[in-house]
């Protein structure tokens, strides 16, 4: 990778060919990277219609989060760059951006800094809405430009009107620390998606909890903040990055946030992971289960952490990225998952001063195993390969929504495999910091060479179930259609 003092990385296929690309934002330029398919990728920023600063005719010439999604329901990814001034929206045809900031309503914050963007159907009308994060951070080492107090903002798409804020009824005061990172995930299984934000500085505004409570009769939507008493969630941290998973498959979202700055005390870890009980309920098991990847309190900062299962056995390991904001050496860490308790295993060959500020899981050799882009900034972006040394097996999927929305936001899959249930959501923009992974699900089933069935449940509320299906490919169900079609 070419790209140095980076801040989001996002994945997906730009150009449709089947292949997963890579846009990379950062600090006075952004790149695009198209997959060319025998392992490498070319720089073609510029080819596919981009400006290499700031996502647009930025001043301060800084993008900070990147975010890859169909918004407008056509089947091509649009973009969206969080940037210090002036969000950006470029809308894709046939792999050719251009840019549709000013036609998408409220879609683009002029003037306003953002941190990171993050989309689901809320509403399950069968279009993308849009969570904002205000507070943005333009800093590095050596380079620090802070713009926080500015408000996040949630955005419905009503179609050709574009993107309506309607934030107001979120009190401001919550939506106004210094947030890094929000997730959408259906916490409670109700059947929607709650935002849960992650904010730096918690002592002043904690992690929020927002609980979708559906339309409010007026023509509104309500969504309830919870309270620490009413969640356990409400953490104080210097929070950063978000990782969404059922760690410990009992069916359930956990939350896993890093931190970045560490918090004292003699069981205190850097990282928190959240298990959820079930009905908003949240309880910290970070010791207990030895998640605490900072290990024996020898690195200071954590960034943009990622869920992904490494070795397909079926159990979320986490990739932790660590920099120091005093310019020492921190080994990034890989966190394996064996039955619901971590274990280290090792660095994930990264050992220097940078903050790996965002990660994005991919499969970009389409080998079957999750491969890792990391962007950091004081140092180059770099995609780390899966070397794949595990004889397990796995499936992919991907969806496609004709009720629900085109890219199957808000898809919850369950894979029943030799009698253990792995649920796994399709969520966008909402994992790591700054950046966003491919809409699909990825099931490591071990030894298993067939699924033996397969629940996924539609935001439309259809739910269908595929007996039978084969290990070892990716395959794509549209909505509605019996069998799924095998993509490679």
């Amino acid at each position: 990778m070419v790209l140095r003092d980076g801040y989001g990385v996002a994945a997906g296929d730009i150009d449709g060919d089947g292949w997963e690309d890579l846009v990379f934002a950062g600090w006075g330029q952004n790149q695009v990277l198209l997959n060319e398919q025998d392992g490498t990728f070319r720089v073609a920023t510029e080819e596919v219609g981009l400006p290499l600063v700031g996502g647009g005719p930025s001043p301060m010439g800084v993008t900070l989060g990147v975010t890859l999604a169909d918004h407008d329901g056509d089947g091509d990814l649009d973009l969206f760059f969080s940037n210090i001034f002036d969000d950006k929206a470029y809308c894709n045809t046939g792999g050719v951006f251009s840019d549709c900031t000013g036609s998408l309503g409220d879609y683009g914050g002029v003037g306003r800094p953002s941190g990171t963007a993050s989309f689901a159907d809320f509403d399950a009308d069968g279009d993308l809405d849009l969570y904002v994060i205000g507070g943005a951070d333009g800093g590095g080492p050596g380079k620090k430009t802070v713009l926080y107090g500015v408000p996040d903002r949630l955005m419905r798409n009503d179609g050709a009107a574009g993107f309506v804020d309607i934030s107001a009824p979120i009190p401001e005061a919550l939506r106004t620390g210094v947030g890094f990172i929000a997730g959408w995930t259906d916490l409670d299984h109700d059947g929607d998606s709650d935002i849960y934000v992650v904010n730096d500085i918690g002592h002043v505004t904690p992690n929020q909890l927002f609980r979708n409570d559906g339309p409010d009769g007026s023509g509104g939507w309500t969504f309830t903040p919870l309270t620490q008493a009413e969640c356990s969630c409400q953490l104080e941290e210097s929070g950063m990055g978000l990782g969404i998973a059922d760690f410990d498959r009992d069916g359930w979202q956990d939350l896993y946030t890093s931190n970045g700055a560490r918090l004292t005390g003699p069981n205190q870890a850097a990282e928190v992971l959240l298990r959820n009980l079930g009905d908003n309920q949240f309880v910290d098991v970070s010791l207990a289960v030895g998640a605490h990847a900072a290990g024996p309190l020898d690195r200071e900062s954590s960034w943009g952490l990622e869920f992904l299962d490494i070795d397909n056995d079926g159990w979320p390991d986490a990739f932790v990225p660590f920099g120091s904001q005093l310019g020492n050496e921190e080994e990034d860490a890989i966190m394996m998952n064996v039955g619901g308790t971590f274990e280290h295993a090792g660095t994930g060959g990264a050992s220097s001063p940078a903050w790996g500020l965002s990660a994005a899981a991919f499969d970009y050799d389409r080998d079957g195993c999750l491969d890792l882009a990391v962007n950091y900034t004081n140092g180059l972006a770099k995609l780390y390969r899966n070397a794949c040394q595990w004889d397990n097996h796995w499936l992919q999927m991907e969806f496609e929504g004709v009720q629900s929305n085109r890219m199957g936001i808000g898809v919850v899959a369950t894979a029943t495999v030799n009698g253990m249930e792995l649920r796994e959501e399709v969520v966008l923009g909402s994992t790591s910091l700054y950046g966003s992974r491919p809409a699909i699900v990825h099931f490591g089933l071990g030894a298993a060479e067939v699924v033996e069935e397969i629940e996924v449940v539609w935001p439309s509320g259809l739910t269908q179930t595929l007996s039978d299906v084969p290990a070892d490919g990716r395959y794509k169900l549209v909505e509605g259609e019996a069998a799924p079609t095998q993509r490679w």
